[in-house]
């Protein structure tokens, strides 16, 4: 709206059999020669390696929260 980049914007679209895929968008104002806005460059990646990655590290870190917590219960009560 104010004529500045936009860098990776995160979204979501559907595809055409109705699956749900994370992007990112970059959107950037395309100029003429005295600087007005005529239009704008999209470029979205899809990002759902990077999220499903990010998912499994969150649920790995999860559990070994909780284990290490289990741990420790286990080793104060035969303190």
């Amino acid at each position: 709206r104010r004529g500045e980049r936009v860098e990776h914007f995160e979204t979501e679209r559907l595809t055409k059999d109705g699956r749900k895929v994370p992007l990112s968008v970059t959107v950037s104002p395309l100029r003429d020669r005295v600087g007005n806005i005529i239009g704008a460059s999209k470029v979205a990646r899809d990002i759902t390696e990077r999220k499903q990655a990010f998912d499994l590290q969150r649920r790995l870190i999860d559990e070994l929260d909780h284990r290490v917590k289990n741990t420790l219960a286990t080793v104060m009560s035969f303190a």
